[in-house]
């Protein structure tokens, strides 16, 4: 067992983690990080539909991970903890708030290009703030992984 310190919104914390929870991690760290700081041009994955297509995959990953995982350890805080954070601090109330309102402006104005929905910059901006409220979580995932310098993971794909 491992144990890793971490820094979080809510404090300190040691997450114990065996090689098993170090994959998940690995993996759910590798699958938030491109989501997450995915951009909206044609270069970063272009529109707000791919974007919260992409952030729903990970909110089903993250939400179905802990049942093929390791359970979690009786010492410290499970890794699978930050997943959960990064769904009900982040994903969950982005995507209940922005799904809707996409979807009534795609149902008005069907075949209208992205960027002329009057909430396209509110929206660009509640994803860059989505990107700093996970940031934290997804650096510990990293860091629970054991990969070397995450921050530079997550400047690379875009999260921070």
């Amino acid at each position: 067992m491992r144990r890793t310190h971490v820094t979080l919104p809510e404090g300190e914390f040691t997450i114990t983690s065996d090689a098993r929870a170090r994959e998940a991690a690995t993996r759910m760290f590798f699958q938030a990080a491109p989501r997450i700081g995915r951009r909206l041009d044609a270069d970063g994955g272009g529109t707000p539909r791919n974007t919260l297509n992409s952030l729903y995959a990970l909110f089903a990953m993250y939400r179905d991970q802990p049942k093929a995982d390791p359970p979690p350890s009786a010492n410290g805080v499970p890794v699978h903890w930050l997943a959960m954070a990064i769904l009900t601090r982040g994903l969950r109330p982005f995507l209940s708030v922005w799904h809707p309102r996409l979807a009534a402006y795609e149902r008005a104005h069907p075949g209208h290009a992205p960027a002329e929905w009057e909430e396209y910059a509110a929206f660009a901006e509640a994803l860059g703030e989505l990107r700093r409220s996970v940031h934290p979580y997804i650096d510990g995932l990293g860091r629970v992984a054991g990969l070397p310098a995450p921050g530079l993971h997550l400047r690379r794909f875009g999260v921070c």
